[in-house]
Formats: C-alpha cells, structure tokens, sequence
C-alpha cells in the first residue's frame, strides 16, 4: 500500500533538523505532485509560496501545514541564496512591502518550511 501525500510529507520533514525551501519539500511526493496550479497565502491570491504543483499537493500541505508546519519568511539575499543552492526559484517579483504592490501582479513569498515544535504539558 502506497504512503499518502500527507504521510510522506511528514515523513519528510521528520528525516530534516532544519527546515527545508519548496524545492526539496516538493521532492517529498516526487511527480505526483507537480502540475500547473499556484499555492497562494490564503486570502491572498497574488502572493505566491511556490508554483507549478497538483491540486492533491496543494490540499495535501494545506492539511499538514495547518497541524505540523512552520514557515519562515525568508529576505530576498536569503531566498536567492537557499533557493540558488536548490537550483531552482519561481521567475516573478519578490514580495514588496504592502504599499509597494501592485494590482494584478504576482508576488513571490519565498519561505523555508519546518516542523512545529510539539510541546509536551
């Protein structure tokens, strides 16, 4: 029986100390991931986190992310140098301050995904 998207997803992270860019959680579900659809910072659909995956990769990390995920923000430098060494990037603007956006056009929010420290009472 194969694993779920969710459950390699977590699978993934577990095997990381630190926290990972798009590139390499992506690697997580291999191809079934991939496709043509944005995932977008809910209730803003021009701010985009990565692009190019699956609807059941979208719902999948929307799902892990809610209960088990972090992301950090990361500077433009950051993002140029965690994705540069990933190899891979999304070619669109990097997300400006509020004021500085413009309508209709697509930002990029470059983040490192992590694990949420579970806290134990």
């Amino acid at each position: 029986m194969s694993q779920s998207l969710e459950d390699r997803m977590l699978d993934g992270m577990r095997s990381y100390q630190t926290g990972v860019s798009f590139v390499e959680f992506e690697g997580f579900c291999q191809s079934e991931g991939e496709d043509d659809y944005l995932l977008c910072v809910p209730g803003h659909e021009n701010v985009v986190l990565w692009a190019g995956l699956s609807e059941d990769f979208i719902d999948s990390f929307n799902a892990v992310r809610r209960d088990h995920l972090h992301l950090t923000p990361l500077s433009d430098f950051q993002a140029l140098v965690v994705y540069g060494f990933d190899g891979k990037g999304l070619k669109m603007p990097f997300l400006p301050k509020a004021c500085d956006m413009q309508p209709g056009v697509d930002y990029w929010l470059p983040v490192t995904i992590s694990l949420k420290e579970v806290t134990v009472a």
